[in-house]
């Protein structure tokens, strides 16, 4: 009887830590989505001030 009860407990366990796993690949995919947006306003933003720098400098010269 107390080998039933093992089991049930392994099994339990186990699908606590799938479902451990499946959270945490949620949170990851939230911060990756956040990280991308980030990083591609950084870029978008590095541009304009690239642009910015080169129009200044051909208004000197």
């Amino acid at each position: 009887m107390d080998e039933i009860y093992t089991r049930l407990d392994d099994e339990q366990t186990e699908r606590q830590l799938l479902a451990g796993r499946l959270n945490m690949l949620f949170r990851d995919r939230c911060a990756h989505a956040h990280t991308c947006l980030l990083m591609k306003a950084e870029a978008r933003i590095s541009r304009e001030a690239w642009t910015r720098a080169i129009d200044a400098s051909d208004l000197v010269h």
